[in-house]
């Protein structure tokens, strides 16, 4: 199960953190935690792959378009969508095989922002949009459990990641988008739970204008050019402390339980904390030359399922990656 980030992720709507610019469309690319369960979505066709077999095609209305997947452990597919024009409330519907795919409006919700799915486990997702968070129901509607006003611009680039006390943590980001790229202004921590929601604030120059991003384990990440040009990473454990150096645009996605990403110059990395403070990385492969990230997603097998702009997935692991047949 899955939620990205996009400084694009997903996670999530998957993340480029740095100087982000708003995706002209929402592909994707989203894998169940614990099974043998990918999904894809490019130029707004959706299909999946169960337990490696044969590519399925996932219909959606006339007139729609995919907002954020998530497979699950049990073989289905929450999927929510949007209406073209972008106006008006989201939907979200449960996809099981062998039964009507029913589409349920997400009271509240604007499609007109982004929406993310975000992973829970043993529990249905939770739904996060610039305007509250809901959480899913077994057969696919939605209640509303929070409600703020967050920047509606910058939330494609929203991270988030559900709790181990059930609550939900998201972080949003603002942004300056008067020149010619998106320069980070403020960042906002949204936290609900137990019927409560409090909120913190932070200003670009106190971030350092670098895009942090929520992980799994709850870690903030953020990367930076070093002296010698590499991208370094960093973790915090609040968004409010920042280092000094250039930002370096990393792809970011969790699944509730692992991080990984995709750095500027192609690796792809999956990210662990071996003690608080102290990050690392396993690095799990890297692109070809020629080929660019547009999303990634952990897979089930500890590695990394990287789409790429010419339509491949791949799976990379043990330093070495292999193009699905889907």
């Amino acid at each position: 199960m899955e939620m990205s980030s996009r400084l694009s992720a997903g996670l999530v709507a998957a993340a480029w953190f740095c100087t982000p610019a708003a995706p002209a469309r929402a592909d994707m690319v989203r894998a169940a935690g614990d099974r043998d369960h990918v999904v894809v979505v490019r130029d707004n066709e959706v299909w999946r792959s169960l337990d490696g077999g044969a590519r399925e095609a996932i219909s959606l209305p006339p007139d729609s378009w995919a907002l954020d997947a998530l497979p699950d452990r049990s073989g289905s597919l929450w999927i929510a969508i949007g209406p073209v024009p972008r106006q008006g409330p989201a939907r979200l519907a449960r996809v099981v095989a062998g039964t009507e795919i029913v589409w349920r409006e997400i009271p509240g919700s604007n499609a007109a922002g982004d929406l993310h799915l975000v992973p829970r486990r043993r529990a249905p997702p939770f739904i996060v949009s610039a305007s509250g968070a809901w959480t899913a129901s077994p057969g696919g509607g939605a209640t509303r459990i929070a409600t703020w006003s967050v920047d509606g611009y910058g939330f494609y680039a929203a991270t988030a990641r559900a709790r181990a006390d059930g609550g939900l943590t998201v972080l949003a980001p603002t942004f300056d988008t008067c020149g010619s790229a998106d320069v980070l202004e403020a960042l906002v921590e949204l936290r609900a739970g137990g019927g409560r929601l409090t909120t913190r604030r932070w200003t670009g120059r106190r971030l350092g204008h670098r895009t942090p991003a929520l992980a799994a384990d709850g870690s903030i990440y953020r990367w930076f050019r070093d002296a010698g040009g590499a991208c370094t990473l960093e973790t915090a454990s609040d968004a409010s402390s920042a280092t000094r150096g250039e930002a370096c645009d990393v792809l970011v996605r969790h699944n509730g339980e692992r991080t990984v990403a995709v750095v500027d110059d192609g690796v792809v990395v999956r990210l662990v904390r071996r003690k608080p403070g102290a990050p690392s990385r396993i690095d799990l492969g890297h692109l070809e030359r020629t080929e660019h990230a547009v999303d990634v997603t952990p897979d089930h097998r500890g590695g990394a399922l990287v789409l790429t702009a010419d339509g491949r997935v791949v799976r990379f692991s043990g330093g070495t990656g292999l193009a699905l047949p889907i």
